[in-house]
Parts: C-alpha cells; sequence; structure tokens
C-alpha cells in the first residue's frame, strides 16, 4: 500500500486495490486451504479514506460540454443526460438506473 502512495495514487484508489486484494487472499483461503498458511490480509488495516467532498466542476467546463451537443438525436440525448445530472444531482448509475416510470 505504501507503494501505491508513494507512486501518486489516491485514497480512493488505494482502498481499491485493498479490496481487490482482501476479496482474493479470503478467496485462496476459503478454496484452496494450503496447510500452515495464515492470511495476511487478516493483520493488514484497510487505508484510510478522505473525508474532504470533491470540488465541483467548473461552470465553463459545464457550458462547453452542454454547447458541444449539437441537433441530432445523440446530441439531443447528451444535452438532456447533462441536464438531468445537472438538476437532480443523481450520480450516472443512478440516472442510468431510472426507468419510464420513475418520472412523472
Amino acid at each position: 500500500m505504501l507503494q501505491l502512495k508513494e507512486s501518486g495514487h489516491n485514497d480512493g484508489g488505494r482502498h481499491t486495490f485493498y479490496r481487490a486484494l482482501k476479496t482474493f487472499l479470503y478467496w485462496w483461503e476459503d478454496e484452496v486451504e494450503p496447510d500452515n498458511w495464515s492470511n495476511p490480509i487478516r493483520k493488514a488495516k484497510p487505508p484510510k479514506l478522505s473525508i474532504e467532498p470533491l470540488k465541483p466542476a467548473n461552470l465553463a467546463d459545464i457550458k462547453a460540454m452542454i454547447t458541444t451537443c449539437d441537433k441530432t438525436f445523440t446530441g439531443r440525448r447528451d444535452k438532456a443526460i447533462l441536464l438531468a445530472l445537472l438538476d437532480t444531482v443523481a450520480r450516472a448509475k443512478e440516472l442510468i438506473e431510472m426507468k419510464v416510470d420513475n418520472f412523472n
């Protein structure tokens, strides 16, 4: 984990790596069951995540993204997606999971 920090990975990236490694080692322990082997992840502490909020998007960048949407079907679709994300403050995954029945 220290090597990841020194190479410039952020807290979220190091935590993702830790979770993947932990999952693999628990799988290895359950499936392979090696003799005289103790899982080293049990002694490792997960990296701490910072609780600082992310910086908001630059307004000029948002305007530039919206103005690049042309009058084609995909351009209007992309503009609608961008505006929906801005208006609802939803995450992209939340917007993707919405169904037509969710809207009034």
